[in-house]
């Protein structure tokens, strides 16, 4: 079992939406793949509930960054 967590930024909606119609025809043929769209507002009021947030968090501008 592969458990992997893949993220990417996008700029707007309608890229989120073509980078969606993308990812939909790469799917494999079993599985599961999942999707969760958090816009930065969203991701901004993350609460941390155990432990406390790192300094070596990544902070990039990449189009692709694998957690």
């Amino acid at each position: 079992m592969q458990e992997s967590v893949y993220s990417k930024i996008v700029l707007n909606q309608i890229t989120e939406e073509l980078e969606r119609a993308k990812l939909k025809k790469q799917l494999p043929p079993k599985g599961l793949v999942q999707l969760l769209v958090v816009t930065e507002k969203q991701f901004a009021s993350i609460e941390f509930l155990v432990g406390f947030k790192e300094h070596d968090e990544i902070n990039t501008t990449s189009r692709l960054v694998i957690l």
